[in-house]
């Protein structure tokens, strides 16, 4: 079971290990690095489509229609707070990205092209 790095849920589903080639953990970690600084704390309230948020940036917006477009976590019962605290979480985040990735949507994140 996964439990959520900012809160007490331990009563997730299993995270499906995701197959991926090496060199996507390496666009990962290029992204990471253009979009915080590996800070995962990291908020840009600057983003001209709403806040930014996390390692990888994502805006509330867009981390759940993903979460929910790929439904690696159960999300049917999530509260507001439960959104909140997944979104922070750096495991989660990668985990997404590499689906995204996969499915060709690496576009999204404003870094993209500086690191391809």
């Amino acid at each position: 079971m996964l439990c959520l790095t900012l809160s007490l849920m331990c009563d997730l589903m299993p995270m499906p290990e995701v197959p991926v080639k090496e060199p996507t953990n390496l666009i990962i970690e290029k992204l990471i690095a253009c979009e915080s600084s590996g800070n995962p704390l990291a908020l840009n309230k600057k983003d001209a489509h709403g806040e930014s948020i996390g390692i990888l940036q994502y805006r509330r917006e867009t981390f759940r229609e993903q979460m929910i477009k790929y439904h690696f976590i159960d999300t049917s019962e999530w509260e507001e707070s439960d959104w909140e605290n997944a979104i922070w979480d750096s495991i989660i985040q990668k985990k997404l990205a590499r689906l995204m990735i996969a499915d060709n949507l690496g576009g999204r994140w404003g870094c993209w092209n500086k690191i391809k």
